[in-house]
C-alpha cells in the first residue's frame, strides 16, 4: 500500500501515522491522546490527530517521551560498596 505524503501540518491522520512521520512510538501517541494530553478525537478504532497537536504536544512536554529517569544515589566510595572486599597487600620481599 502506497503511504500518503501528508503536506499540509493541519491534515487529520490516523495516530500511528503521525507517530512514523515525527519518529515516535505511536503507543505513546495513543497514550497522550487517551488522557487528554495530545489533542486528538476516536474514529472508530483508531485515533485521528494532526502534525501541528504533534509538535504543539512535544513543545510543551517538559519531557522526552519514555520512563523518567531513576534519581542516582550520591557517589559511594569503592569501599562503601564493597566492605567485604580487603585490600591486597604485596609481598614483602
Amino acid at each position: 500500500m502506497a503511504q500518503r505524503r501528508h503536506e499540509r501540518e493541519d491534515e487529520e491522520l490516523p495516530l500511528a501515522e503521525a507517530a512514523r512521520i515525527r519518529g515516535l512510538s505511536r503507543f505513546t501517541l495513543a497514550s497522550a491522546a487517551r488522557t487528554g494530553r495530545l489533542r486528538a478525537r476516536p474514529m472508530g478504532s483508531q485515533w485521528i490527530t494532526t502534525l501541528a497537536s504533534v509538535d504543539a504536544w512535544l513543545k510543551e512536554a517538559r519531557h522526552r517521551p519514555g520512563p523518567a529517569p531513576k534519581p542516582r544515589p550520591a557517589e559511594a566510595s569503592a569501599q562503601d560498596q564493597f566492605p567485604e572486599a580487603e585490600q591486597v597487600k604485596a609481598p614483602a620481599a
